[in-house]
């Protein structure tokens, strides 16, 4: 027998009518597919390309694994809390969902903002840059060498980024309650 969970900050508990329903889900259905689908294609095109594997694009496929988890994981269980009054799924993924979403909120935050900073500071060292490329371009060796060191520089940043959103949202999953029986239940 399933334990009947509410799982929300506030208790509520809302039916909506089936058509509304079909329309929720036909629209989470496409926002997912289509979300998934071009985030998948980024990651692919950036791994499947040597060129492409450069310490500013870790910021894209840092965003677009964000948003790749965002699509399968948050969003379903999304789904799932406007659909279903109650919460089937225990009290470890009613607090696991909101934690997830919420370190998926900072990461993408975090990654845009961390764009932004690599983009200014390359429009504000224009002139310092073309002299880099121009010396690097003599030695390749060089430049490999310090674009390793930099990927692999960029993807410890990256993932100790991860940890700290994780342990940044864990006030979420506290935040939700699993209360076993709701007073509108009882008696059903």
């Amino acid at each position: 027998m399933l334990t009947r969970v509410v799982c929300s900050a506030a208790g509520l508990l809302v039916f909506l009518p089936s058509c509304l329903q079909t329309i929720l889900i036909a629209v989470f259905a496409l926002l997912i597919a289509f979300g998934a689908a071009g985030n998948s294609l980024v990651c692919f095109v950036v791994a499947r390309n040597a060129a492409m594997r450069t310490p500013r694009n870790i910021f894209i496929i840092n965003l677009a694994i964000s948003d790749l988890t965002l699509c399968l994981f948050t969003q379903p269980f999304n789904l799932l809390k406007v659909l279903m009054p109650v919460w089937s799924l225990g009290r470890f993924m009613c607090k696991l969902v909101p934690m997830c979403s919420g370190a998926n909120v900072f990461v993408s935050t975090i990654s845009i903002t961390a764009i932004a900073l690599d983009r200014f500071q390359v429009s504000k060292s224009t002139s310092r840059t073309a002299a880099l490329l121009i010396s690097w371009r003599r030695s390749i060796v060089v430049r490999t060498l310090v674009s390793a060191g930099e990927l692999s520089l960029s993807c410890a940043r990256l993932l100790a980024g991860w940890v700290t959103t994780l342990w940044l949202s864990r006030p979420l999953s506290v935040s939700q309650y699993g209360q076993l029986s709701h007073p509108s239940l009882r008696g059903r």
